[in-house]
């Protein structure tokens, strides 16, 4: 993956666009061109503003995305481990929770279901906006979330679902990339993987089933699918934010695939309840800011209560 520069010409000026462009090795044969644009097909068509948009593709090599400078959200949430629950109580902490769920809504729309769905496949924009996709950089990047199954290849075991995890174990050896065998994925695998990145972004920067060992991961999702959501750890969101996460966990982590909501009910959820907290938010900061205003008119005859309203301003 290369960093560039992208110019369009606009009406009047040439606007430069900063892009990241992904590009396919030259002797790449036929299935590895179809997967190379498979992978971001969603982001193709899917029409959301929480997805990395493809800005061109020249066949059959190279792909350029929006940039997201701002760099992946397990990243960012990583830096900012000290300051999660300022985070939290400013309502970033939920935004990014909407956000994700809408982006991976966006996918499901168009068919696209996410190979690879989790916090270090989210992104930031300059203005720190959440956009879903991977520039290709996640598996080189956070190596340690990348398990070898049964059939020799490295998956993000911790966030697939006990019943794609089984299937992948039982797939004989792949030595060779062309031997790939490709398992389709549904809405309800998607849904699982949206649960356990919801829960990163609310947990940040611990790690999904800590509990459970790499080695042991994939028997314990076969073996005891029913215990393995509640292994998945506390979060470290409180109060109402903390409830309304939870109540999404317990849905998309059910065990029974055709139990689990479609994302559209997810997204719904979320995108009302982050409203609703950020609305109540905006009363009470209008009842300080009256209460306050009331307090200094009253108190604005006097020498004494003009300097105490000053000192209840400075503290604000």
């Amino acid at each position: 993956m290369v960093k560039a520069v992208l110019t369009t010409q606009g009406a009047h000026t040439a606007d430069p666009i900063p892009v990241v462009a992904q590009m396919l090795k030259e002797d790449a044969d036929s299935a590895e061109q179809r997967r190379f644009l498979e992978a971001t097909r969603g982001s193709r068509l899917a029409n959301g503003a929480n997805v990395i948009r493809v800005v061109a593709t020249c066949l059959p090599f190279i792909q350029l995305f929006e940039s997201c400078p701002m760099g992946d959200v397990k990243s960012y949430l990583g830096h900012m481990a000290e300051d999660f629950m300022t985070l939290a109580e400013r309502g970033i902490i939920m935004r990014f929770c909407k956000e994700i769920a809408c982006g991976v809504h966006a996918l499901h729309e168009v068919g696209a279901i996410p190979e690879d769905l989790a916090l270090r496949c989210c992104h930031l924009t300059q203005d720190m906006t959440v956009k879903v996709g991977d520039f290709g950089l996640a598996r080189a990047t956070y190596i340690e979330d990348y398990v070898p199954v049964g059939s020799g290849e490295h998956l993000p075991v911790r966030w697939l679902p006990p019943e794609l995890l089984e299937i992948y174990d039982q797939l004989p050896d792949q030595e060779d990339e062309n031997d790939r065998v490709e398992i389709p994925r549904t809405r309800k695998h998607g849904v699982w993987s949206l649960g356990v990145t919801l829960w990163e972004a609310a947990s940040a920067p611990n790690r999904p089933f800590n509990a459970v060992a790499d080695s042991a991961f994939v028997l314990t999702a076969k073996t005891a699918p029913l215990t393995l959501a509640a292994q998945i750890g506390p979060l470290r969101l409180e109060g109402a934010d903390a409830e309304a996460i939870q109540s999404v966990l317990e849905l998309c982590l059910r065990p029974d695939a055709n139990a689990r909501p479609d994302c559209d009910r997810l997204r719904s959820y979320l995108d009302d309840f982050y409203s609703s907290r950020m609305a109540a938010k905006e009363d009470a900061s209008l009842q300080r800011r009256s209460r306050k205003s009331s307090s200094s008119s009253s108190s604005s005859s006097s020498p004494e209560g003009e300097n105490e309203g000053d000192d209840n301003s400075a503290c604000d």
